[in-house]
């Protein structure tokens, strides 16, 4: 990483600091929208690499390599591909924030004959992801807000991903009541995928108190978490699914098995080497 980039990432670096070092680094401004909140998105490509930024925010949040689509650029993106491997079938997925549809892609590689559904509030986001992240056609999208996923049926779902922010990165729905209507949402032994910042011990605390199993993924050098929820008691089958995996997805699932933290009154471990870990925070 070069010391340009570096500055250009510290916190309360100025506007056009950053838009200089996007130009220095060589990176060149494909699209750029107002959002309907007041925020902005901007989609970024350099070589082969696009990038999808809200605001001036030096983070991206999602990468695509159009040169090897199914490359996890994005840390966040190869922990979180756990979540197709724990949900005993994969039949109907629903995404409440779509972002560059990254995830979505993973599903589809993973399991193209799933349902999709997303929910993102603003259709300028789903703009950017259909022109320049090539989200699957197969994708329903529906333009509301994540928060209240009016006309989802209940019980339908086997992996339901909460992956939303504002503009000015704070999560969006990860409060217990809103835990607790995703939990509805979601067959017996579904899933919920959580992508958590900050106060990830806080949605930690609250899933626990509406699902029997909560364990989490720390993203490295980050304050970044991927919580997996569910009531299943049974992971029979994971591994097995995580390493049929290997030839349609990119990275190891199989080794993110055994990486997992689990909440205290949960599954404790799949195997000798796992153990419960402190919740996040």
């Amino acid at each position: 990483m070069s010391l340009v980039h570096e500055i250009a990432g510290l916190p309360g670096t100025p506007p056009w600091v950053r838009r200089w070092a996007l130009k220095w680094l060589g990176y060149r401004v494909l699209h750029e929208a107002r959002l309907p909140d007041g925020g902005s998105l901007r989609v970024l490509e350099r070589g082969t690499v696009r990038r999808l930024r809200f605001g001036e925010a030096w983070e991206d949040q999602s990468a695509l390599d159009r040169a090897a689509p199914l490359r996890p650029l994005l840390p966040y993106t190869r922990y979180a591909t756990l979540g197709v491997a724990l949900p005993p079938r994969l039949d109907r997925v629903l995404h409440l924030g779509l972002g560059g549809g990254t995830f979505p892609r993973v599903v589809h590689a993973a399991a193209p004959g799933a349902r999709q559904e997303a929910i993102e509030p603003f259709p300028e986001v789903v703009d950017a992801a259909r022109r320049f992240f090539d989200l699957p056609d197969v994708v329903e999208v529906t333009v509301a807000t994540a928060e209240e996923p009016a006309g989802a049926p209940e019980a339908a779902y086997d992996l339901v991903v909460l992956d939303a922010f504002s503009h000015a990165g704070l999560p969006v729905g990860q409060t217990e009541a809103s835990f607790a209507r995703l939990h509805g949402l979601l067959r017996r032994d579904g899933w919920l995928l959580v992508n958590a910042t900050r106060d990830a011990r806080t949605a930690v605390l609250a899933l626990h108190r509406v699902f029997a199993s909560v364990a989490w993924l720390k993203l490295p050098d980050t304050d970044q978490y991927v919580i997996f929820a569910s009531d299943t008691t049974s992971l029979a089958g994971v591994r097995a699914r995580a390493r049929g995996l290997a030839g349609r997805l990119e990275g190891d699932v199989e080794a993110l098995v055994d990486a997992l933290s689990w909440a205290d009154g949960s599954i404790l471990a799949l195997s000798a080497t796992v153990s419960p870990g402190p919740a996040p925070g």
